[in-house]
C-alpha cells in the first residue's frame, strides 16, 4: 500500500470560517482511532486501510488527524436534518443531529471513507445555506 498521498487530499482547510488556516498531508505517516476522548495515535509507515491522515498546520506546524467526520453548519432558522437527501446526493450520511442547534449537523461519508469524505467538502460548501463545513481535526493534547 501506498502512503495515501494519491488518496488524501494534499491540503486541507481548517474551515469556511477560517479560509487562511491549511494543512498540508504529512506523506509516511497516518494515525488510527483510539478511545473516544483519547489523542489519535500516530504512526509512521504505510497506512492500513481505515487509517487517518496526519495533517501539518502551514503556519504553526501542528500536526492534526483528520477523522472524516465534518461538521456542516446552515444559515439561522435553518433545520440541517431536513437537508438528508442534499447529504445522501453528496455522497454523506447524517451521524449525529445536534438538538441545541438545529442549524448543524455531524456527517460522515460511510461507503467511501476518510479520503471521500475529505475530497468532498467542496459539494458541502455549495449547498444553498450553508455558512460552514470543517473537517474534524484531532491535536496532540498541550502538555501542561
Amino acid at each position: 500500500m501506498d502512503d495515501g498521498d494519491d488518496v488524501f487530499p494534499p491540503e486541507l482547510r481548517a474551515g469556511m470560517a477560517q479560509p487562511g488556516v491549511r494543512y498540508e498531508r504529512v506523506a509516511g505517516q497516518h494515525a488510527k482511532a483510539t478511545p473516544e476522548g483519547s489523542e489519535p495515535a500516530i504512526r509512521d509507515g504505510d497506512p492500513p486501510d481505515g487509517a487517518w491522515p496526519v495533517n501539518r498546520g502551514k503556519s504553526d506546524g501542528q500536526l492534526v488527524v483528520a477523522t472524516g467526520r465534518i461538521f456542516v453548519r446552515f444559515a439561522e432558522g435553518e433545520r440541517a436534518a431536513d437537508r438528508a437527501e442534499a447529504f445522501r446526493r453528496a455522497g454523506y450520511e447524517i451521524e449525529k443531529t445536534l438538538p441545541w442547534a438545529a442549524n448543524a449537523i455531524w456527517l460522515h461519508a460511510p461507503a467511501a471513507g476518510v479520503a471521500a469524505a475529505l475530497a468532498g467538502l467542496a459539494r458541502l460548501a455549495a449547498l444553498p445555506g450553508a455558512v460552514s463545513v470543517e473537517p474534524e481535526l484531532l491535536r496532540e493534547r498541550a502538555k501542561k
